[in-house]
């Protein structure tokens, strides 16, 4: 089992919503959004790589990251558990369904994809990823910069400057050399992709931003292959939605989570 560091709000509640933050992140970046989930207990956790989560010296992949917090929700024996996932913690989620769907409820999944299909495109990802495995840890602040520019952040910018900066400051104050770790063990085009693995029974609500069309268009393909799926597009976003738009992100949550009960 993965040694998580994580954070469990007790709100008294039955359920209990799982909160998992997206690359060059930790849960830190999740806090504030958690507060607005006190209808039901939260679970944030660090993942391997990232704030207090080690992944050096570690042997572990994408499965066992689903299978450790699966054995950590029995740690804290933890009913009726929700999960909401950004980026690359939706990719994480997106495992917790493939693998172990009857133990949660419903899944949030924001920005995310279920991994790669195709060899080819597999093998063109990971050479992206070793070359940003590089990058990471030859010059960080060059590579934080240099992420920053990408097209599915810029609608960041227009956020407060405030809001901006913190953002910011949390990336360069990870272990670079750890985050360079995560991606050679669970970076996107080394995952397994899940894509044969999504006939499940769950309700998963798919969120994307209208300006990222990467996701735009795997949100829409996952919302087919989905049983009981549906996929919300804010409008004016880019990849990071709630941060984005967090009041709208956070009233169609609540709705979604508090369908079905009497």
């Amino acid at each position: 089992m993965l040694n998580f560091n994580y954070e469990f709000n007790d709100h008294g509640h039955d359920e209990t919503l799982i909160i998992l933050h997206g690359f060059l992140s930790d849960l830190r970046s999740m806090r504030k959004l958690a507060k607005a989930f006190t209808d039901v207990n939260t679970l944030l956790i660090d993942l391997p790589g990232f704030g207090k989560t080690k992944s050096v010296g570690i042997d572990y992949d994408m499965n066992h990251i689903a299978k450790s917090i699966v054995q950590l929700i029995d740690t804290l024996h933890l009913k009726h558990v929700h999960v909401y996932g950004y980026s690359m913690g939706g990719r994480v989620a997106v495992s917790l369904l493939a693998n172990y769907s009857e133990r949660f409820s419903k899944f949030i999944l924001e920005s995310t994809s279920p991994g790669m299909s195709k060899v080819d495109r597999r093998h063109a990802r990971i050479k992206i990823d070793e070359s940003r495995r590089e990058r990471l840890e030859t010059d960080f602040k060059a590579f934080i910069d240099e992420w920053e520019e990408l097209p599915l952040f810029q609608s960041q910018k227009l956020l407060d400057e405030k809001s901006f900066l913190l953002q910011r400051e949390e990336r360069l104050s990870q272990n670079n050399i750890e985050a360079a770790d995560s991606l050679r063990k669970y970076g996107t085009g080394i995952q397994p992709h899940y894509w044969d693995d999504l006939n499940k029974d769950n309700d998963v609500l798919i969120i994307a931003g209208e300006k990222d069309e990467k996701f735009v268009k795997i949100g829409d393909n996952m919302n087919k292959q989905l049983k009981n799926s549906r996929l919300h597009i804010f409008k004016g976003c880019g990849h990071n939605v709630h941060l984005e738009n967090k009041e709208t992100f956070v009233k169609l949550c609540h709705e979604f989570l508090s369908e079905g009960k009497q």
